[in-house]
């Protein structure tokens, strides 16, 4: 059984009678410049009568062949028991929109007629550890948090490539989904590769490569005289670790930075603001003898925006 309609009388814009009640037992149905479209099963329910009408009702109607944003719909106001006409392009949902965040912080605002949003955001990657002979390599900053919103949805920043011997990679960023919102995917930053020293046989280390997270982007591990790569931009991509070159020393190389961590989550009923900001990328460690590491990518906060 589908929807009950209660019903006394049904007028067009011009005042025409479409569906008229006109005793205890009968409906009458006309048309007047609007087609009228039942679904089978639904019921009418009259002041006194029950009529079931089929799927028939739409026999013999004009087929539309060019369906337009301004065709009228009949539809019924369950919580205000009344009859209402709405156009067709009250039923279009509007084309998705999007809005980067890529430095900085501020206010995001949510358009008007936006039902629901969903986030995507990184944490700002670790810098890559300098390389150096002879001595311990320097180590590379940490990335920034990138952050959404007062209850506070975070992507960690990635730490900075270690700057010890035989230096493990520095770790991703951690993150935290605040209140009000639904994960859809959470990831924390890989760790930057570790890498380490050479001793003087000629043999030397490559630098350990920038750790990452879905939106990829971490530094390429390098050769032993290259100066570390960075990570790319709005990627949360760690840096790798500079090279450190030959001599007659140990020589080091420098290890890469953490990935900066990633979520995507959905708000369903989106607040009028947010505050926001994005982690800035770690910077490069200093080469001693060596080469400098390379610096962490940014974060970034994608909001893709659904309407009704």
């Amino acid at each position: 059984m589908g929807g009950i309609l209660q019903v006394d009388t049904i007028q067009n814009n011009n005042a025409t009678t479409l569906i008229t009640q006109t005793n205890t037992t009968t409906l009458t149905i006309g048309v007047s410049g609007q087609n009228i479209v039942i679904p089978s099963g639904v019921t009418f329910n009259t002041v006194n009568a029950t009529v079931n009408l089929p799927s028939s009702i739409i026999t013999g109607q004009t087929a539309e062949t060019s369906v337009a944003s301004g065709d009228l719909i009949l539809i019924y106001d369950d919580s205000a028991t009344a009859l209402r006409k709405m156009t067709r392009a009250n039923f279009t949902k509007g084309t998705p929109t999007i809005q980067r965040f890529t430095s900085g912080s501020g206010t995001y605002t949510t358009p008007s007629g936006v039902t629901y949003i969903i986030v995507e955001m990184s944490g700002a990657g670790g810098g890559g550890a300098g390389g150096a002979v002879g001595s311990q390599t320097t180590t590379g900053g940490n990335g920034g948090n990138s952050t959404f919103g007062t209850s506070l949805h975070t992507a960690g920043g990635g730490v900075g490539g270690s700057s010890a011997w035989s230096g493990s990679g520095g770790i991703g960023g951690g993150l935290t989904l605040g209140a009000g919102a639904t994960s859809i995917f959470t990831h924390g930053g890989t760790v930057g590769g570790g890498t380490g020293s050479s001793d003087n046989s000629g043999t030397f280390s490559s630098t350990g490569a920038g750790g990452g997270n879905p939106f990829n982007g971490g530094g390429l591990g390098n050769t032993y005289i290259s100066a570390g790569a960075a990570g790319i931009v709005n990627t949360g991509g760690g840096g790798s670790g500079g090279g450190g070159g030959s001599g007659s020393g140990a020589v080091y190389a420098g290890s890469g930075g953490g990935g900066g961590g990633y979520l995507k989550f959905l708000i369903s009923s989106p607040s009028a603001t947010y505050a926001y900001a994005i982690g800035s990328g770690g910077t490069a460690g200093t080469g001693g003898s060596g080469s400098d590491g390379g610096t962490g990518g940014s974060g970034i906060i994608i909001v893709t925006e659904y309407y009704n």
